[in-house]
């Protein structure tokens, strides 16, 4: 989006374009820049948020298989769902 305001500050100075049509694009360019910006802002404060969650959740991976085995059926199933969440396929008694 830099590149494209900078091209149109290029133009506008080596008059390719008039300052009616600069307006236009750089109101246009401002937008899109803003929009961007907000958007990477969401996206590294999701980012931050993420990294969070599976620092806490850390521990208990670590120790997933006692949990496995401590766990209810219901509570298997729902890790499982997880790990696996396009499902297993069983074949002739294979996973």
């Amino acid at each position: 989006m830099e590149a494209r305001i900078e091209s149109a500050e290029k133009k506008l100075l080596d008059d390719t374009i008039n300052g009616d049509t600069y307006k236009k694009w750089m109101k246009k360019f401002s937008a899109e820049r803003a929009r961007l910006a907000d958007e990477l802002n969401y996206l590294e404060v999701n980012l931050e948020d993420q990294l969070n969650q599976e620092f806490l959740v850390l521990p208990y991976m670590l120790n997933l298989p006692e949990i496995f085995k401590e766990a209810s059926i219901n509570q298997r199933h729902a890790i499982l769902n997880e790990v696996f969440k396009q499902g297993l396929t069983f074949k002739e008694g294979d996973v």
